[in-house]
């Protein structure tokens, strides 16, 4: 797997420039929602969702390594299987070198004070942001940092952390973590947790990019390597990605440009079209190389600048499929 590359050993993670906080794998934790064809097959195994319950559904989570851009592991399940349960069998595996511990961020659909337990007993370190109501303790706190002891389901105490702050909408959010530098504010938390947002972009690229839901078969089977193949391409397109930056970035050190400049991801993906197959299973060493650096020089040439502090807006989205099922075109 592209995700266990870099990843063996500290030699190897340093070797392909890998980055740690204090000391830490910055990780996030998504899920989204799969379209899939409408088989007798594949409802009975993945379900159903919507008005009616008549969409057929599968449900996806990824674990994400955000600093280093690399989607650590994936999981395709019936829609019934909660997000919860499948960050948990996510994180029950080892994936990163002996002495190096996983931070987790978690949006707000995560938390339960059953999944922090799970968490914490686990020695998992944990971000999470707060839904309103969950739990009195940190509600009715002020704006900062502060220490609380709660009791867990299981009886036991533990202490945990609450950060409070402003959002520019006048919102205050909150967050709680049992992760502790004494040298962090407030401010370090809520850029903590803001690190999060390129799950929810790598989600964009999976599905919409590299077209997820654009099946090439209708049994279980087809859907599962679909899915696969599709998290393999995503962290084959980061790795380009990377060194493309590198390139591009010792390209124009010199210029005085406005914004800094990024490969282009569509023009990555575009570029793996019908082509990355042939260059990976090519026999002749000299022959790979040659199709391999092809494809990276033409990801060098589109450029696209990279503008800070930008927000997306997220529409909601009608159920209606984006591709026909028996029509594949981005393989």
């Amino acid at each position: 797997m592209t995700a266990r590359t870099g990843y063996e050993n500290r030699q190897a993670f340093n070797k392909a420039g890998g980055k740690l906080f204090h000391g830490r794998l910055i990780c996030a934790v998504d899920g989204t929602q799969v379209k899939l064809p409408h088989t007798a097959e594949l409802k009975a195994y993945f379900g159903t969702s919507g008005k009616g319950e008549k969409a057929v559904t599968g449900r996806a989570s990824a674990l994400y390594d955000i600093q280093n851009d690399i989607v650590l592991d994936a999981k395709l399940a019936p829609f019934s299987h909660g997000e919860r349960v499948q960050a948990l069998e996510m994180l029950e595996k080892k994936h990163i070198f002996s002495g190096v511990k996983e931070l987790v961020i978690f949006d707000r659909g995560y938390y339960s004070s059953e999944f922090m337990e799970e968490l914490l007993s686990r020695s998992i370190e944990f971000v999470f942001r707060m839904p309103s109501k969950k739990l009195a303790q940190a509600d009715e706190l002020p704006k900062g940092i502060h220490t609380i002891k709660i009791t867990l389901k299981s009886g036991k105490n533990a202490r945990i952390r609450v950060v409070k702050f402003d959002l520019p909408s006048g919102e205050t959010e909150t967050l709680v973590t049992d992760f502790y530098l004494r040298k962090m504010t407030a401010d370090d938390y809520k850029a903590l947790y803001f690190m999060r947002w390129p799950v929810e972009t790598k989600f964009d690229i999976v599905k919409n990019k590299i077209q997820l839901e654009n099946f090439t078969g209708r049994t279980v089977e087809a859907i599962s390597q679909d899915f696969y193949t599709c998290m393999y391409l995503t962290n084959m397109a980061a790795i380009f990605k990377a060194e493309a930056d590198e390139e591009i970035c010792d390209q124009r050190k010199d210029k005085n440009n406005k914004y800094q400049y990024q490969a282009n991801t569509n023009e990555i993906v575009g570029a793996f079209k019908d082509r990355l197959i042939f260059a990976l299973t090519e026999s002749s060493p000299s022959k790979r190389e040659k199709l391999v650096n092809q494809i990276f020089d033409e990801i060098k040439q589109s450029v696209v600048p990279i503008r800070p502090d930008r927000s997306v807006h997220r529409p909601s989205a009608p159920r209606d499929m984006k591709f026909y099922h028996n029509k594949k075109n981005n393989s």
